[in-house]
C-alpha cells in the first residue's frame, strides 16, 4: 500500500500494519503531493499539487513522464487529487480554480467539468466507481457524488459531515467525514 507524505513529499510504501517498507519519489522534485492513485497495470499516479502537474511512475518508483504544469486546455492549477480508469482516462482535481480534468497519458484533455471550489486541504478527493465513472466528494457542499466520464451525474449522496477520503473496494463506496472521522459506505449497484 502506498501513501502521500505531503510534508516530505515522499510516498511511503507500507505493509498491512503500517509499517514503513520504502520510501518513493525523493528524487522526483515533488512539493507537498496531495493525491494518489494507482493504474489498473500497477502504474503510479501523484497529484503534485505545489508543482501544479501529475507524476506517473511505474510501480517501482521510476518516473515515466509528468503531466503540466500547462495542458491543451490550460494550467493544472493546484491538482490536489487524481484518479484513474481501466480506460486510462485520467481524472484531476483542481479546486482552487473549481475544475476537473479528465486527460489522457499523453496530457491531452478529454473532457472536464465544474466541482466544488476548495483549496488545497479541504478539497474534492476523487475514486474510480467504474471505467468511465468517478465518485467525487465535494466538502464544502457536504456531498459525494458520481459522474460519468463527461461528468453527468449518476448518483449523489449528502452527508452530515465534510466527506473527504474516498475509496472504492468489492462493490462499495467508503467516505471518510473529516470533523468526525467516521467511515460511512454505501453500496455500489450496476446499472
Amino acid at each position: 500500500m502506498l501513501l502521500v507524505d505531503a510534508e516530505r513529499g515522499l510516498l511511503l510504501r507500507l505493509d498491512t500494519r503500517g509499517t514503513v517498507l520504502a520510501t518513493l519519489g525523493g528524487d522526483w522534485g515533488m512539493y507537498r503531493p496531495r493525491g494518489l492513485a494507482i493504474g489498473p497495470d500497477g502504474t503510479i499516479y501523484v497529484a503534485d499539487t505545489g508543482r501544479n502537474r501529475v507524476v506517473i511512475a511505474s510501480g517501482d518508483g521510476r518516473v515515466r513522464k509528468t503531466i503540466g504544469p500547462r495542458t491543451s486546455a490550460g494550467d493544472l492549477e493546484q491538482p490536489t487529487d487524481v484518479a484513474v480508469d481501466a480506460s486510462g482516462r485520467i481524472y484531476v482535481a483542481l479546486p482552487e480554480i473549481s475544475q476537473l480534468m479528465v486527460l489522457d497519458e499523453a496530457g491531452q484533455v478529454l473532457g472536464g467539468w465544474p466541482i466544488a471550489k476548495g483549496n488545497t486541504v479541504d478539497s474534492p478527493h476523487l475514486a474510480v466507481v467504474a471505467d468511465g465513472a468517478v465518485a467525487i466528494t465535494e466538502p464544502s457542499e457536504r456531498r459525494v457524488w458520481l459522474a460519468d466520464a463527461d461528468g453527468r451525474e449518476l448518483a449523489r449522496v449528502e452527508t452530515a459531515d465534510h466527506p473527504y477520503g474516498v475509496a472504492t473496494a468489492t462493490g462499495r463506496l467508503y467516505v471518510t467525514e473529516l470533523s468526525t472521522g467516521r467511515l460511512l459506505v454505501f453500496g455500489l449497484q450496476a446499472r
